[in-house]
């Protein structure tokens, strides 16, 4: 049966799949055949694959290129000229088609690596118990899954005032990607679905100690001095790194990390964010979670925090 599991792909990290826990306690094989079978369909369906990621990076930044002397041009002369409003416009869009097809290439390399060797990769169902799996699955968008309002993709976010004392599953939810749009500009929008607890696993790379850990262990581990000192250590060596996954919804560039100058002393947790590097560009995103932490640290090194 077709399980519609790239509702739920999220690049990078992992696959967050729709489908039935018992696969997952079936064991790993059983549940990578279904992954295979379901991704055969889809890219039969969608006839052919896209263009390597890196290539498309490539693209991206060099239409934020001549988009960037165009603007430039605008704050010098106050106005463009007709060919030039429309140049600016047609790469403005050229920049978001190519973030489209970026998020595609990216979904698939993903599926294509997890695919590849079946004794690499490993299982955990979702429960209370490894509810951190889903902070460290928070940030990239997910192309198949779609705002019921504007048709954006979305990304898995959670509140920031927990329905009870404790966070549970009911406080994620899907958030369309153009919430961050600016406010008052064309194609804002705010639209949300809720997170479905029932009959989710985590599909992803064999040796990856924050997903085999309970979030009790996780949190006790990451709570400690010398953890907190080692996610400073490597968070601190890769200043201006490319976070791949996560893209500025306005111009298609992957944003980067960067240390905030005003951070609470000694506060780790709070030193970090992600911004686009378009020039005036104020889009952001905040790391706040070790598990975030820990997956940024491992799309971005091949390493977590606790590697």
């Amino acid at each position: 049966m077709f399980l519609k599991f790239l509702d739920s792909i999220l690049p990078g990290s992992g696959a967050i799949i729709k489908t039935a826990v018992r696969a997952v306690q079936r064991g790993v094989e059983s549940f990578v055949q279904s992954l295979r079978e379901d991704w055969a369909k889809v890219t039969s369906s969608q006839g052919g694959t896209s263009r390597p990621s890196e290539e498309i990076r490539h693209n991206i930044n060099e239409t934020d290129g001549e988009i960037t002397d165009l603007e430039r041009k605008l704050r010098r002369d106050g106005q463009l000229n007709r060919n030039d409003h429309e140049k600016l416009d047609e790469l403005r869009q050229q920049a978001m088609d190519l973030a489209e097809e970026h998020q595609q290439a990216r979904s698939e390399e993903t599926t294509s690596e997890i695919l590849a060797e079946t004794s690499e990769a490993s299982a955990t169902s979702l429960s209370q118990e490894y509810l951190h799996i889903l902070d460290w699955s928070r940030g990239p968008a997910v192309r198949m899954k779609r705002c019921p309002k504007c048709r954006a993709p979305m990304y898995l976010n959670r509140r920031n005032q927990p329905k009870s004392d404790i966070v549970t599953m009911q406080d994620y939810f899907w958030a369309c990607t153009n919430f961050y749009i600016p406010e008052g500009s064309p194609g804002r929008c705010n639209g949300t679905l809720s997170f479905s607890d029932q009959d989710f696993g985590l599909l992803h790379k064999a040796g990856i100690p924050e997903l085999e850990i309970t979030r009790d262990q996780f949190t006790l581990i990451t709570s400690q001095k010398p953890a907190l000192k080692v996610i400073e250590r490597k968070m601190s060596q890769i200043i201006g790194a490319q976070d791949i996954d996560v893209n500025c919804p306005i111009h298609g560039l992957p944003l980067v990390l960067m240390e905030k100058q005003s951070a609470e002393e000694g506060n780790v947790l709070d030193y970090y964010y992600l911004k686009c590097p378009h020039i005036g560009c104020g889009q952001t995103r905040k790391l706040k979670d070790a598990a975030q932490l820990a997956s940024f640290l491992t799309r971005v090194t091949g390493e977590g925090i606790l590697s």
